[in-house]
């Protein structure tokens, strides 16, 4: 997850990033077990690391070589990676890269970015390596910064411009698991670059080309229903004081 503009501490709390890497290291694990047994990945980049949390899972499950990118808030986070394990740049711009990677991860990031900004960022992942493991948030899934909720298909004509398909090997894992965020059961998609090594791994591995990709998660239905009254009721106090 990613901020660039604004300190993600001065959206979320200084403890926000702490507490989320506590809650999310063990989801990160059991996930990325799942990838090195399936595509054996040696190195991993994450675009929108936060502090670190999914390449710190990423060597406990055996991918030693790790990159992060994040912005430059997190010069000042509580990083989980060394300081030289971490790019520090707007992910508003072009990412700049000196190498690709095995695997490529970007989980709940984009919905940050400004929508002009969507079609470039596929692309820089896909110039990073041949596998990305992506999420993004959809429509009306909420929360703090997101500038551009899309439903998955829209991200998967974003690769698919660029010759990757989408591969649904995560969600039916972890689908029922309450333990995990709903967005990521809901929106974990792999993108693999067509004739590549990464592609041949997965359908040895039994998986073909993802079927149906947008999906909404029950618990984010509910999560989206308990939220109207708030908003109702927001809505109704903007317009009692003359607030757009």
């Amino acid at each position: 997850m990613a901020i660039t503009n604004e300190s993600p501490d001065s959206l979320y709390g200084s403890d926000f990033h702490a507490d989320r890497d506590a809650r999310t290291r063990a989801t990160a694990r059991s996930v990325l077990a799942k990838v090195k047994e399936w595509i054996d990945p040696q190195s991993a980049a994450d675009v929108g690391c936060g502090v670190g949390t999914w390449l710190a899972a990423a060597r406990e499950v055996g991918i030693a070589d790790v990159q992060g990118f994040e912005g430059p808030w997190a010069k000042t986070a509580n990083l989980v990676l060394a300081d030289n394990e971490v790019s520090f740049q707007n992910l508003e711009e072009t990412v700049s890269m000196d190498r690709r990677y095995d695997l490529v991860i970007s989980l709940e990031v984009a919905e940050h970015l400004a929508p002009t900004r969507a079609r470039d960022f596929v692309a820089d992942l896909c110039e990073l390596g041949d596998c990305v493991l992506f999420s993004a948030a959809i429509p009306m899934q909420g929360g703090t910064g997101h500038v551009n909720e899309q439903w998955q298909s829209y991200w998967a004509d974003h690769f698919a411009a660029h010759g990757y398909v989408a591969f649904d090997p995560v969600r039916p894992l972890i689908w029922k698991d309450s333990s995990i965020a709903f967005w990521y059961r809901q929106n974990m998609l792999l993108y693999v670059r067509e004739g590549s090594a990464a592609e041949a791994k997965m359908k040895t591995a039994g998986f073909a080309p993802a079927a149906m990709l947008d999906l909404v998660h029950p618990d984010q239905y509910l999560h989206a229903e308990a939220a109207q009254p708030a908003r109702a009721l927001s809505r109704k106090v903007k317009q009692v004081f003359g607030r757009s």
